[in-house]
């Protein structure tokens, strides 16, 4: 029986233990016999004379002891050593030969499915003083679409080389991709708005350009298993107890005075989000195009904008810890900008009555 694991871009078939390949060197568990990347063959036969077809090496196998198989040397000619993954070879000579083609006494083998995992078993029986139990998983992690994702870079009006730049770069990256530019600059918000309703994948991730957050950090929120509902957006914190920060003293300054001013205003509702405003979040497609195509205000304070609309249609935003560098291109100013601040916050919070 042949186990088949595909998403949109791969495609890998794993041999039973005991099916096709047979001979003694590849250990039979795990036999990924054909690789195919968008609908492509990837994988071979090293031999086409059609003579001994189970020796053929054909696809991707592992092997354990390339040159001394488990308790050879104490195994007297005529006997039996372990060959792992494989089972029992009898000794022939003194010598071991990988290519060579011995009498072999299979484990023990089975296989498990499950809903996103292939599961081999393979056990030995005890014998020299030698006996194991070996387990490959060859898990849906390819059903992640690790391939399929896409980069939307928005050039928010700028009059510098950032264009042409990005032009440039993204001729270089073999992943699908978007750009959107426009000649006026329009703010933050609208240029985080406008890529986000062109979106097209499961997860929505925005970052500032700067990358003051490593791309990392989602990537193993996703392996710790720490994404865990559809139903959530995660935000980068700042201020999480975890987090780690690298920044000059005004910039931590800025953070607590505007931290200061949104726990006030927003007392009984969203006083609890510890900083809404790095801009690296995490959002699902269930919700997000619904939740963007409302945002009105597009300067500083359009994160907070976006959390008051999560928290009006009861989408849970938790805050998750990261390592944030300071970005040299901030043009946030806390004395000339205080004042605008403070009236925009309010005007939001009039304007949601929240």
């Amino acid at each position: 029986m042949v186990h088949i694991l595909k998403n949109n871009h791969l495609e890998l078939h794993i041999d039973a233990p005991t099916e096709n390949y047979s001979c003694t060197r590849f250990d039979w568990t795990g036999k990924i016999s054909q690789l195919k990347f968008q609908n492509i063959p990837l994988t071979t036969i090293e031999n086409t004379d059609l003579i001994n077809t189970a020796c053929f090496g054909k696809g991707f196998y592992n092997e354990f002891g390339i040159d001394t198989p488990l308790g050879f040397h104490e195994t007297a000619i005529g006997g039996w050593f372990h060959k792992i993954g494989i089972g029992l070879l009898k000794k022939e000579n003194e010598q071991y030969l990988f290519h060579k083609k011995y009498a072999v006494k299979p484990a023990k083998f089975s296989v498990s499915t499950e809903a996103n995992a292939v599961i081999i078993h393979c056990t030995s029986e005890a014998f020299n003083g030698y006996s194991y139990k070996l387990t490959k998983e060859i898990n849906y992690l390819i059903k992640q679409d690790l391939f399929d994702l896409e980069i939307i870079f928005v050039n928010d009006g700028s009059t510098d080389k950032t264009e042409e730049i990005l032009i440039n770069y993204l001729k270089s990256i073999k992943v699908k991709k978007k750009f959107i530019s426009y000649k006026k600059n329009k703010g933050k918000g609208f240029a985080i708005k406008s890529g986000v309703m062109r979106s097209s994948k499961e997860w929505v991730l925005t970052s500032d350009a700067d990358l003051s957050v490593s791309l990392k950090h989602v990537v193993n929120w996703f392996k710790k298993k720490e994404i865990l509902t559809k139903n959530s957006a995660y935000y980068a914190s700042r201020n999480h107890k975890y987090s780690k920060l690298k920044a000059r003293l005004h910039r931590k300054v800025i953070g607590l005075f505007y931290q200061l001013l949104f726990k006030i205003v927003f007392m009984n509702s969203i006083s609890f989000i510890k900083d809404t405003q790095c801009g690296f979040k995490l959002y699902n497609k269930n919700y997000i195009k619904k939740i963007f195509s409302k945002i009105t205000e597009y300067g500083f304070v359009h994160d907070i904008e976006i959390s008051i609309l999560l928290y009006k249609k009861n989408i849970n935003i938790k805050e998750m810890p990261v390592k944030w560098v300071f970005g040299k291109t901030s043009k946030v100013s806390l004395v000339k900008d205080s004042v605008i601040i403070f009236f925009k916050i309010f005007a939001l919070k009039l304007k949601y009555k929240i």
